[in-house]
């Protein structure tokens, strides 16, 4: 199964933007051969495009039934592609980080709602419509069987139980995130931390940051890690996609 980890340029909070780049990436993917193609953390809209104010965030977080989401799952039906994206959802108007696969028949093949609290600002605690997840979850694709961990949840100590007891029933973890780390903090510390991470698990890690423009911003970069070593790997500083075979 080849999978591609996509790091094209998006923005913070224009989700018609990215839902443009998100798209193009999908069919640079596809004419690679990817049978899958992974983007990072809350892409489609944007890692700062809610401000906390439920009224104002409400628009933003797209349900499943959305034309954004009708867009991609036509794109994923068109292409012959599995697609998995970052996103603001609303479920009955409860808010979520959540991450959505779509097989390549553009159904939906798995649903993942972030667990840990990192996302929400302070005063999102104040309103019960900000919401966490409450569980891992496994799906097959492609003869395979992942997890997904979203940015924090894989740092949150008293959350890894979830991810060892499912360490021999899956071949991979994907681990989308977003993170603002400059260039010179990632090459001299940050890297070697997440990669010291995946060395809790057994199985390979698809590690995906999302790319932003702006200055000071998330810069990508993807991994393909193994118990602390990197089997391939796409370093950050620009937008791109990495390759890899599992």
């Amino acid at each position: 199964m080849k999978i591609a980890l996509a790091t094209p340029p998006i923005t913070l909070d224009q989700p018609a933007y990215n839902l443009q780049a998100i798209l193009q990436a999908c069919q640079k993917a596809h004419e690679a051969g990817a049978d899958l193609v992974l983007f990072g953390e809350a892409a489609l809209q944007g890692f700062e495009a809610l401000n906390f104010d439920y009224q104002h965030d409400i628009p933003l977080a797209v349900g499943l039934s959305s034309p954004e989401i009708a867009c991609l799952s036509q794109t994923a039906k068109d292409l012959s592609l599995a697609i998995g994206v970052g996103l603001y959802l609303n479920i009955q108007g409860g808010l979520y980080s959540a991450y959505l696969v779509l097989d390549k028949q553009g159904q939906q093949a798995a649903l993942y709602k972030r667990i840990s609290s990192g996302w929400l600002e302070a005063k999102a605690f104040k309103n019960a419509d900000y919401r966490l997840g409450r569980e891992a979850i496994i799906f097959d694709l492609e003869g395979k069987k992942f997890t997904i961990m979203l940015c924090g949840d894989y740092w949150e100590d008293d959350l890894l139980p979830l991810w060892v007891e499912l360490d021999d029933r899956v071949d991979a973890f994907i681990w989308p995130v977003h993170c603002d780390y400059s260039l010179e903090d990632w090459a001299s510390s940050e890297k070697q931390a997440y990669q010291d991470r995946s060395q809790i698990m057994f199985k390979p890690i698809l590690f995906v940051n999302n790319y932003v423009p702006d200055e000071g911003r998330a810069k990508g970069g993807a991994y393909c890690w193994l118990q602390g070593h990197t089997l391939a790997g796409q370093e950050p500083g620009h937008p791109g996609m990495l390759l890899v075979d599992l």
